[in-house]
């Protein structure tokens, strides 16, 4: 039965993705007027920081938890 729901939830969660990805292209097309054109991620400061951010977090979360 969890095998089921694994693969209900799978294919909804990638609907809601499709759906907030459809939105946020229209939205960045209807505010600027293009289309995204970006094809670099790693030349992005926000994508770096992004990845610093998911690779430092854990260690300063695991340092809050072990103080408290």
């Amino acid at each position: 039965m969890d095998v089921g729901v694994g693969i209900i939830l799978a294919i909804i969660s990638y609907v809601v993705y499709g759906f907030g990805y459809a939105f946020i292209r229209t939205f960045h097309h209807a505010m600027l007027g293009t289309d995204s054109t970006a094809r670099n991620v790693f030349g992005h400061p926000p994508v770096v920081m992004a990845i610093a951010f998911c690779l430092l977090n854990p260690f300063f979360e695991e340092l809050v938890v072990r103080a408290y």
